[in-house]
């Protein structure tokens, strides 16, 4: 009887073990440098590093501390200003976004994202020409990125985190 609960219990011990190793190491994307900050931001369903405004002043720094690398997919809408999306735990619908000569939205569907990913967008001030969508328990959440005109700050939902730090 002793024996059969010290070899249960090993098997447990070894459980537990390889569980942990799977979570705190195994489980992490390869391309993780350190954790995001989605822990501290309950009901974000997506995260958003600003990487500038024109080719000239693409900054990095913030997708490097994070990141192991900074070679990711980028999704070109046309325009200067780049963003990398971090999808948390979802699939990311990403669309364009034209408007036609009865200046009614079209939205054409690019691909859907589940790693992190680029885009550069925005030829106009006036309108946004990207798309991202996320679908979570049967709720639909809509985000295009794009600077404001008023204070040149990122404009961001609720459920999206900008990591700016």
């Amino acid at each position: 009887m002793k024996k059969k609960l010290l070899v249960l219990a090993v098997i447990l011990v070894l459980a537990f073990v390889f569980a942990a190793l799977y979570i705190f190491v195994l489980g992490k994307p390869s391309y993780l440098k350190t954790d995001l900050p989605f822990e501290k931001a309950d009901g974000k369903l997506l995260g958003i590093i600003q990487i500038g405004g024109s080719k000239e002043d693409y900054d990095y720094s913030i997708a490097d501390k994070y990141f192991k690398t900074t070679d990711f997919e980028t999704i070109e809408f046309g325009g200067t200003e780049k963003y990398l999306i971090i999808p948390r735990n979802n699939e990311i619908e990403v669309y364009s976004l034209n408007m036609d000569e009865d200046c009614l939205i079209n939205e054409t569907y690019i691909k859907t994202m589940t790693q992190p990913f680029y885009i550069t967008c925005n030829v106009s001030d006036i309108i946004s020409n990207s798309l991202l969508r996320v679908m979570v328990d049967g709720k639909q959440y809509s985000y295009s990125p794009y600077i404001n005109l008023k204070d040149g700050s990122l404009v961001v939902e609720n459920f999206v985190l900008h990591i700016n730090n």
